[in-house]
């Protein structure tokens, strides 16, 4: 019996070396001290290691957070994420082992970051490492930087690139007037509204116009641009309506989301957004030329989230087929913010309407209300979420709402279905 014991003993003790063989392969290189703002002396020494400080990039880290990141640096195991502050929000970093060094690479997560919020962080110093395969990676300084701290060897590495950027100016001066002519053919307005070839879709994304603000009688009787957004079943396409769809979440949590992204000029989430909006706004407009309604009915379509086709059998004597009416129910929401209107509003609800328009009033009213009716989708998706784990925080329901791939892809697939009606119902 001695014998099995003893037996039993060396293979536990077997298995747990061979267990810590395998931990201690997972673990970084430890790191003593963490430079946090108002938890680190400001001596202002070299926090060695590779990587540049910049002053203007801030990175900060929940202050429940700051222990167990200096106790988990210090052991080598993984720490907690880091944040990046983009103005009115922080874009996640999460811990890697990069070559045995701990280092935090970028993510497309993102949390508000105004008011109260930002009493639950602090200032975590950090350098730039590099950028690879699209990620920006950071690591922890362990003493606060100096503002001017940075590597000889990219300074070396960046005056080449700048001196052979000069080089051709002087030395061929009739290039400058080649360049001036080219610019010219470049200016035609018409075409910027064209939908450009998939490499130059992000410039376009950059240059979308700004979200649609309510429209006037008159903006809304321009005649609509010859060519319309179209919708595009690509991959930049789905991206864009992934990142439409995260800020919608974000903005059903929190509604004052919005009015502090575009306070503060946000160009990471707003893009996204003013993209759609635009193709929405663009369809929009096609659709109001072909319909010809009158300013009431125009005005409660626009003021009222839902609608209601009211269809009667009876028939004219005359042998006239009988209209059909449509109501509006619903309560007025601010376009923007996408909150309640506390106003009340006396328009009228009803409205007799020819039956071969109803499908276009309908289209209209879809395309109309396209945000709103998605922003209440997540609202009863963050709910489903909620009731699995009531204790999630922001950040976690977020990120549990976008891991519901077929709830994506399934509202993207009925985007472009709208979209592509709008466009045979025009051509």
């Amino acid at each position: 019996m001695t014998v099995t014991v003893a037996d039993a003993q060396v293979k536990t003790c077997v298995a747990q070396c061979e267990l810590e063989s395998v931990l201690t392969d997972q673990l970084a290189k430890p790191q003593a001290l963490v430079a946090i703002e108002g938890y680190t002396e400001d001596d202002h020494g070299d926090s060695d290691g590779e990587g540049i400080y910049r002053e203007r990039d801030e990175f900060v880290v929940k202050i429940e957070d700051i222990e167990p990141l200096k106790a988990a640096l210090k052991r080598g195991v993984e720490p907690p994420a880091i944040w990046k502050v983009q103005k009115a929000l922080l874009q996640k970093f999460v811990p890697e082992v990069r070559d045995g060094q701990r280092e935090f690479a970028a993510t497309n997560s993102y949390l508000g970051y105004f008011g109260d919020a930002k009493l639950k962080y602090k200032r975590v110093y950090v350098k730039f490492i590099e950028n690879a395969n699209k990620k920006e990676y950071v690591r922890v300084c362990s003493k606060k930087p100096k503002n001017s701290l940075v590597q000889p060897a990219r300074i070396a590495h960046c005056k080449p690139s700048m001196s052979v950027a000069k080089v051709p100016d002087p030395s061929v001066p009739k290039t400058v007037t080649t360049k001036v002519t080219s610019v010219k053919p470049k200016a035609k307005q018409p075409k910027t509204k064209a939908e450009p070839p998939p490499k130059k879709r992000k410039t376009w994304k950059e240059e979308s116009p700004s979200i649609p603000q309510p429209q006037s009688d008159e903006e809304d009787t321009e005649p609509p641009a010859p060519i319309v957004a179209r919708f595009l079943n690509t991959r930049a396409m789905k991206e864009t309506f992934r990142n439409y769809m995260e800020l919608l979440v974000s903005l059903a949590l929190d509604q004052d989301t919005m009015q502090a992204l575009e306070k503060s000029n946000d160009e990471l989430l707003l893009p996204y957004m003013r993209k759609i909006d635009g193709m929405l706004n663009d369809n929009r407009k096609r659709l109001l030329s072909k319909l010809h309604i009158e300013r009431p009915f125009k005005a409660a379509l626009e003021c009222f989230p839902e609608l209601t086709v009211i269809t009667r059998d009876s028939k004219a004597k005359t042998g006239v087929n009988a209209v059909s009416r449509i109501k509006m129910n619903g309560k007025a929401y601010n376009k923007k913010t996408l909150k309640i209107s506390k106003a009340t509003t006396k328009l009228a609800q009803e409205f007799t309407i020819d039956p071969e328009k109803i499908p276009l009033c309908s289209l209209y009213h879809s395309l109309h209300h396209y945000k709103y009716h998605m922003f209440l989708r997540c609202k009863v998706e963050i709910s489903s979420v909620q009731k699995k784990n009531a204790d999630l925080g922001q950040e976690e329901i977020v990120q549990q709402c976008m891991k519901n791939i077929k709830w994506i892809e399934d509202l993207f697939e009925k985007f472009g279905e709208l979209l592509n009606h709008v466009q045979q119902k025009c051509s």
